[in-house]
């Protein structure tokens, strides 16, 4: 058997194998991303819009990284559901536009009229994307590093804090790619110039706090659960 086709196999055994391994729920969740992801890549490829594929496969990355690691945790099947909407909303912004203003570019100042404050321009559906992809990344971070380090109160601190810098790592190299292509190609106005760019930031640090804060108030309900569970079963054993 040529090479080529080993590795062909040995690639599709791998994935059938992991697959056996994802419980029920797991593969409804692994199954509704699939089908996005080739409903909207059918959709653009028919209409011949090129450029939206990068959103599809951006889910697509997305998704193989949860799908990949959906072991390593509890948080797998969660992690595989917030990617979905993730990638619905994503991919949604991206090909949608309204009375001609793109989605994405959409604020609560639209949306309340011209007497809002002007402040609330800043409230644009693109920042609920950066708050969730970001948040969801750093929850990605802390799924991965969750086993490994979960025995010991200090290790979990250290934890913590390395998903933490991990998603707003991740943040700023996606908004130095994303400032770097429009400075390049000459239309800075295309990701907004140096204001966007810093509350894209601001949103992705605070999606990636929030994340955080939800996974440790979990977490803290898991150890009260579990420790709870112990001490019923000792006193069953001690009767």
């Amino acid at each position: 058997m040529p090479e080529s086709l080993r590795a062909t196999h040995r690639f599709f055994s791998g994935i059938r194998n992991r697959t056996k391994i994802l419980t029920p729920q797991e593969k409804t969740a692994s199954a509704a991303n699939l089908l996005s992801i080739i409903a909207w890549g059918i959709y653009f490829l028919s209409e011949g819009n090129i450029h939206d594929l990068a959103y599809v496969f951006l889910n697509l990355v997305f998704f193989l990284a949860v799908w990949s690691t959906v072991q390593r945790s509890y948080l797998g099947e969660p992690l595989l559901w917030a990617v979905f909407v993730w990638g619905l909303l994503n991919t949604l912004a991206g090909s949608t536009d309204i009375n001609g203003v793109s989605l994405y570019s959409i604020s609560l100042k639209d949306i309340f009229g011209s007497s809002a404050p002007g402040a609330l321009i800043f409230f644009r559906y693109d920042r609920m994307i950066h708050f969730l992809a970001f948040g969801i990344t750093t929850t990605y971070f802390f799924h991965l590093l969750h086993g490994p380090f979960k025995t010991k109160t200090e290790n979990r601190r250290t934890v913590y804090l390395a998903a933490f810098l991990a998603g707003i790592g991740l943040g700023s190299i996606n908004e130095t790619v994303e400032f770097s292509a429009s400075w390049i190609i000459g239309h800075l106005g295309m990701y907004g110039g140096y204001v966007d760019t810093n509350v894209d930031l601001i949103a992705n640090t605070i999606g990636a706090f929030f994340a955080l804060l939800v996974i440790f108030l979990v977490e803290k309900w898991r150890t009260k659960k579990e420790k709870a569970a112990e001490k019923r079963a000792r006193a069953i054993i001690s009767k």
